[in-house]
This record gives C-alpha cells, structure tokens and sequence, in this order.
C-alpha cells in the first residue's frame, strides 16, 4: 500500500492505539473462528476442575467465608459487614426470579434494597418489602442479544421483555452512577450470564470494581445457550475475567437438571465438563479469609464414598479442607415465602 510518509505514521498509530484499547484478556480470544481457541480452552479446563473438585488450599480462585448470610436458597458471605460504609444500605441487583422470589425477599427483610429483574414474567412493581420489580432481562451486544431476545425453554417460558446489558440497566434505568455499592449481584437467567459478562468484560470491566459478591448459576448446555463456539469463548472470556476483577470463589454447587438441559457441545466435554450435569450455582466473593473462627458446617463431611459424589453434593474451604455440604446446611432462612397464591396475586392482568 502506497501512502505518504506522515499519513502511514498516522495510521500506524491509530491502529497501536486500538489494539491497545481492547482489553488484554478478550484480545486473546478468537471471536470469529469455527475451532475454539486454546486460551478459552485452557481458562474452560481450569474451571471445570475447580467446579467439581474445589482446592482448598490457598489459590488465586478460591477462598473461605467467615460469615455466612442465610438468604433462602441463594446463601451470602457477609453482605451488609463487609461494606466499605456502614451508613450507605445495602443494594442487591438481582436477574432471573421466575416464579420464586424468596432470596429477593429475605434480601428486602434483612433491609437492603432490592432491583429484580426477568424478562419472562409481568409482575406488578413491589413484589416484596424493599423488593422492585422490572420485565427486563440482562444481555450483552444487541447484535448477539438477539439470540437472548429469542431464547424460549419448555420449562423457563419465552421472552416477552426487553434486553439490556449491565451498563445500561445501572446507569439508565436504575439511574445509579457508576460508584454504586452492589453489595449482592444475582444471576439466574439461563445462560444470559455469558453474553452479559463476556460484555462487562470487554466494555466496561470497571463496572464490577463496585460488586462485592457474586451469586450466579453457570450454565454450560444447548438448551441453555451455550450452543456455538462463540459462546465458548465467552464462556472462557468470563471466567478468566472475574478471577483478574478480584472474586474468589467460596462454594460451588453441581447441578443435573432435566434430561433436556443435558445435552452439551463436544468441545466442553472434551475439555472435561461432567455429561451429567447442566449447571454449577456458585458464589464468588471479593471478601473470603484465609482462615476461619468459626468451626465447620454441622454435620462435617470432609470425605466422600466414591468419586460419582462429587458431582452431587456442594463444596466449601474450611480450615480441614474441602467440606461437603447440601443446600440446607448452607441456607435455610426465608424459604417458602414465594406461595402459588403470591404469585398469583403478582401477576398483571393480561390485556386481550
């Protein structure tokens, strides 16, 4: 290519500058390959093994939560203590509730304030004390959001609200400046959580510097919209990505789901990922310890009778080891309040 001297410099620059500009992490994922590539390969690699055999020891991707919160069936480390001010009140973003809102709320009745979100289903404002509501689901690129805007299960219903990524939700729609405490960020939403994060990652990292836990079900089959070697990219992207934005994971939690929700591309089983199983709810946060005052989780289990085990029980540090533990031992409170005739009385009349 014929250019002067000084316009080849100029674009010789622009083109360093945008280099720079994408982010290191996702620069190292192939976005428009048929094969995926080893970068993603190895992030996916590392997680499997630490989803379905936590290490105890000390490690960049693990710790331990002192401080256990007991709400519903989505347990917390600490929420409201480990805030940076005790004045400001606890803030919970919260997407995908279906039919079942008890975390939202004993969230709302332990007094934070609670956004929820899903696309789904049309629920009138206040479902809960301190618990909004809003039909609106959690995406990423509008050209890939596509995808979600058509997502529908036999089980999880069709999409009948609009699809927003992270930024626009906080900034636009919650009207919250880019210094909110998230104290708890909820994703349940089907598969969403890697377009969604993927586009955190590659936009706005900074985004997450004020989210001090995590509470997600990780999704990793057909169904659930993990169907292209795109979205294991995104799948790699993610997860490499919250280890390097400072969350930790403390417990993990193998789901099996339904036969439907099993079916998973060969490239995840080739990299290890249980045919058994759909889906990992876990909990990431930026404020584990080292080492624990409080004893183990009653009853302890710290060994298992055959290796099938794994893959039916969850898992967190304790100062023994890894413990093995079922949903009840880590969070009871608040179960139950989400009743067939609250759901019922939510619900907005639907306009013929």
């Amino acid at each position: 290519m014929f250019c002067l001297p000084k316009l080849c410099l100029m674009f010789l620059l622009l083109v360093f500058v945008d280099v720079l500009s994408e982010p290191a992490s996702a620069a190292q994922f192939n976005r428009s390959s048929e094969h995926l590539s080893e970068y993603a390969k190895s992030s996916i690699r590392r997680w499997i093994k630490l989803l379905t055999r936590m290490p105890c020891q000390l490690t960049e991707e693990t710790t331990m939560c002192e401080e256990i919160v007991e709400l519903a069936d989505w347990p917390a480390c600490d929420p409201k203590f480990s805030m940076p001010s005790g004045d400001e009140k606890c803030v919970v973003y919260s997407f995908g509730i279906a039919n079942n809102w008890d975390f939202e709320a004993q969230a709302g009745a332990n007094g934070c304030t609670v956004h929820a979100f899903d696309p789904t289903v049309k629920y009138v404002k206040t479902l809960a004390q301190n618990v909004e509501f809003r039909c609106v689901g959690l995406g990423g690129d509008k050209v890939k959001g596509k995808h979600l805007q058509e997502f529908s299960h036999q089980h999880y219903g069709s999409v009948v609200g609009p699809i927003e990524n992270l930024h626009f939700i906080q900034s636009k729609i919650l009207s919250h400046d880019k210094d909110q405490i998230i104290n708890i960020l909820k994703i349940d939403c089907e598969g969403c959580e890697w377009p969604a994060l993927d586009y955190v990652a590659r936009h706005h990292p900074s985004l997450l510097d004020n989210v001090l836990q995590i509470n997600v079900e990780l999704h990793f089959t057909k169904s659930l919209q993990v169907d292209s070697i795109l979205h294991l990219e995104m799948v790699g992207n993610v997860l490499a990505f919250l280890t390097k934005a400072g969350f930790r994971l403390w417990y993990t939690f193998p789901q099996g789901g339904s036969k439907f929700d099993r079916e998973h591309m060969p490239e995840l089983l080739d990299l290890g990922f249980p045919r058994e199983l759909c889906c990992f709810e876990v909990g990431f946060t930026r404020h584990g310890v080292k080492k624990l005052r409080r004893p183990a989780l009653r009853p302890a289990r710290f060994r298992l009778p055959r290796p099938a085990s794994y893959l039916k029980v969850g898992q967190l540090c304790s100062n023994q080891g890894t413990q093995f533990i079922t949903h009840a031992q880590l969070s009871q409170k608040g179960l139950g309040y989400t009743t067939p005739e609250r759901v019922k009385e939510t619900l907005l009349p639907t306009i013929v």
